[in-house]
Order: C-alpha cells, then structure tokens, then sequence
C-alpha cells in the first residue's frame, strides 16, 4: 500500500512507473502526467514496475511540456535506479528541468569521462553560467539498485547530491536568475537550450520512485527515504508500510 502526504508536503510531482504501457501518471493531486516518448517500455522494478530505458537507448524519455510548477527556487529530487548499460564516455541524464520564471535549469546526471564514473548535480543559470558538483563514484554495475538525491537550496545556493543514503562530499553554490529560457521536465534524456526533448544524454538504466519536491530536504530527510523509514518525518503515524515518501 502507499503513504503520500499530500501536495501541502511540497510534492511537485511524483511517478511511480507502475504502468505496464503508455504515459506514466502523477500520484499527486497535480496530476502531471509524463508523456511516453518513443515506446519507453516497462519491466520489474524496485518497487512493482519501473520504467526501462534499454540496453542502448538513444530517444526513448518521459517528459512534459512544463516545469511542473518549479519556478527557479527550492528543490529535491529522488530517483531509484539501475543501470542496464554503464555508460562510456557519456552522460546518463536521470532528471532534468528547465523553467523560464527565473531562466534556470536543475539537472541530476552520472557521467562517464575517460572511464572515471561520477554522480552529477547542476543548476544553470541560463545564458550565464552553470555550476555543478561532481562527485567520483565507483562504477553503479548492472545489478544493483540505487538511490540518488538532489537538494537545492535557492536562499544558501548550495546543491548538494546523495547516493544511497549518504551525501557525496562535493557541493556547489548558485543563486540568482538567468535570461530567456523555456520549460520543460524530462526523465531519461536531456532537453537541450531550445528545449527539444530526448536530444541527448540518453540513459541506459531502469528508472523508478521519482520525486520532485519543492522542499529542501535534509540529510535525515534522504536517509529515512532511502530506509523506507514508516512514517517519514510529516506524516501521521499509519500501520501500513509506505511505497514511496514524500517532504
């Protein structure tokens, strides 16, 4: 069964993957449904069905044609995934949004440079500057799942990212507004400049749970998602065990 506090716990969107075809639905009350791009299929997951991207994906994404609501300022997003093919030499784009009310994107990547893998966190400040921090990773491997976070805070400017329950020690700074921009929010692929959907950065992995908050969430926040703790922290106490938690 599933706990969800509601949208009044800063739930920007949140995505399951439990269909077994077509677009992937919101489970909150904004109803932000994803458009399934170019036949993404859906197979096992970490928790009932997943998304799955493929072994060599090069267009398939879910996406929308707004910033689901973000408008430049807090946020954390979680995604469980597991890779079906370690990238080389590329980026695996698991989440992406780019909003035109302060002209900024947030992004949350794993990189494959020369061989070296690492979890990437960015905010651009379109049309000035984009700052990310980057975290060397041993390789994710095919046969694990794993839990990636991303939290912006807009008032400190810090971006900070987690896997699998614990933060990665590099961090960045950003606030401030860019100029010109466009919305859009993806999964699995990258919106480019103009906003053109599933144009690069293709990732190659089963993808699952995705949250969107507009909340920033703590250290405490990400360890308690990622152990499933029942209830998560703003939540009345329920005797059932939560599919997903969100702050």
């Amino acid at each position: 069964m599933t706990q969800y506090c509601g949208t009044t716990a800063g739930a920007r969107g949140v995505w399951w993957f439990d269909e077994s075809s077509g677009n992937a639905a919101d489970q909150t009350a904004n109803a932000r449904t994803l458009t399934n791009n170019n036949t993404v299929a859906f197979a096992a997951g970490n928790f009932n069905n997943a998304a799955d991207f493929g072994t060599a994906n090069t267009n398939k994404t879910f996406s929308r044609t707004d910033a689901s609501g973000y408008t430049g300022g807090d946020a954390s997003i979680s995604v469980w995934v597991k890779i079906r093919t370690e990238p080389s030499d590329t980026t695996y784009e698991f989440f992406n949004v780019h909003e035109s009310t302060n002209s900024s994107e947030l992004r949350l990547d794993y990189v494959d440079t020369a061989g070296t893998k690492s979890i990437r966190v960015a905010r651009t400040k379109r049309s000035v500057i984009t700052d990310t921090a980057t975290n060397n990773v041993t390789a994710l491997g095919t046969t694990a799942w794993h839990h990636i976070v991303f939290t912006y805070n807009s008032t400190s400017g810090v971006g900070t990212a987690y896997l699998d329950g614990s933060a990665l020690a590099n961090t960045f700074t950003q606030t401030g507004a860019g100029t010109g921009g466009c919305n859009v929010t993806e999964i699995g692929g990258f919106a480019d400049a103009d906003c053109l959907i599933g144009s690069t950065y293709s990732a190659s992995a089963y993808v699952d749970e995705v949250v969107f908050s507009s909340n920033v969430w703590s250290a405490a926040d990400v360890s308690d998602i990622y152990n499933r703790v029942d209830p998560p922290i703003g939540c009345p106490a329920v005797t059932f065990i939560p599919q997903v938690m969100i702050f």
